[in-house]
């Protein structure tokens, strides 16, 4: 993956936030994949099975804001 910050740093972020970080996508509605534009492509699986795919962004301003905000991203 190519996010910014990388997974090694987001992870302490998002457990800090009370959030949980798994390796292996599941099939779960209540997975949110974090990935960067670069990684399209990549994706196009886990969003053809249903899950949700969202920019760093997302879940930096919202480890700042302590809310997720679907809607914007």
């Amino acid at each position: 993956p190519q996010t910014v910050p990388d997974p090694a740093t987001l992870k302490p972020m998002v457990l800090h936030a009370g959030g949980q970080v798994v390796a292996k996508p599941m099939k779960a509605k209540d997975i949110i994949v974090i990935a960067s534009l670069k990684d399209a492509d990549l994706c196009k699986p886990l969003i053809a099975s249903g899950m949700r795919v969202y920019s760093e962004e997302f879940i930096l301003s919202g480890i700042l804001r302590q809310e997720l905000n679907y809607e914007r991203y």
